[in-house]
């Protein structure tokens, strides 16, 4: 099975997406990335999971105009978007899916020690991190 590939503004997600790895189709997934919009503009969605061939690519938003998103929202948007590897469609199935991805990711915040998920995520040179 091929390792997912992140964008380096996305590698601290390794450890959310590696702990709910059995939940969602992990070999399904080729890359996940994430982006940022023009200050001037809104993003259109969230995040998005792209079709490539039999594999998808997972794109999140980083920013809204010149605030950046909150981790919670940008963890909510990434479990969403891996539910989408099962549950294509906005079913019940789906929305229990994320729900369950997401609360693995919370089991991350407390073994990572994160005091507060509403911290918003900052870039320096090398990698995203909380402020």
């Amino acid at each position: 099975m091929p390792d997912i590939q992140y964008s380096k503004n996305m590698r601290w997600s390794k450890v959310y997406v590696d702990s709910a790895k059995d939940l969602f189709n992990h070999s399904k997934v080729r890359r996940i990335r994430g982006y940022k919009v023009s200050p001037l503009h809104q993003p259109a969605q969230d995040a998005s999971c792209i079709s490539k061939g039999n594999r998808y690519d997972v794109h999140v938003c980083l920013n809204y105009g010149t605030e950046q998103r909150m981790l919670e929202d940008v963890l909510f948007a990434l479990a969403h978007e891996l539910a989408h590897t099962v549950h294509w469609d906005h079913t019940s199935k789906h929305l229990i899916l994320t729900a369950e991805i997401l609360r693995q990711f919370a089991l991350v915040t407390i073994a990572e020690q994160v005091p507060d998920t509403q911290l918003r995520l900052v870039s320096d040179h090398r990698r995203l991190r909380l402020r």
